[in-house]
């Protein structure tokens, strides 16, 4: 049987603590799968891929580790924020290189 507890504040606080760490939580699953609807979406072979700018995702990242829990998808979000990050600088240097390395460009 479910047990009810008196409606709150505290309790309003909770679920909706809850509420926002599932949303966060189903959404760093997608990012990492990479079969996500967003608003900038691409149809590639049925399947959707994310579309988010560093800045988005960095915001994201930010949003997740400001919940008051801990979501187990956090580690996640870091590594594909730091993976952002290196391939962009990679990407940077091989753009400013004078004559680009044909290893660096792969």
């Amino acid at each position: 049987a479910d047990k009810k507890y008196p409606e709150s504040e505290l309790l309003q606080t909770l679920v909706n603590a809850v509420t926002e760490a599932e949303k966060c939580s189903s959404v760093a699953n997608q990012l990492v799968t990479k079969k996500v609807r967003t608003r900038n979406r691409q149809s590639i072979e049925g399947k959707y891929v994310a579309k988010l700018t560093l800045e988005e995702l960095n915001g994201f990242y930010e949003q997740v580790i400001g919940l008051p829990c801990v979501i187990t998808e956090t580690k996640l979000i870091k590594e594909l924020l730091d993976k952002v990050v290196e391939f962009r600088e990679e990407a940077l240097d091989a753009l400013e290189a004078e004559t680009p390395d044909s290893e660096q460009v792969e």
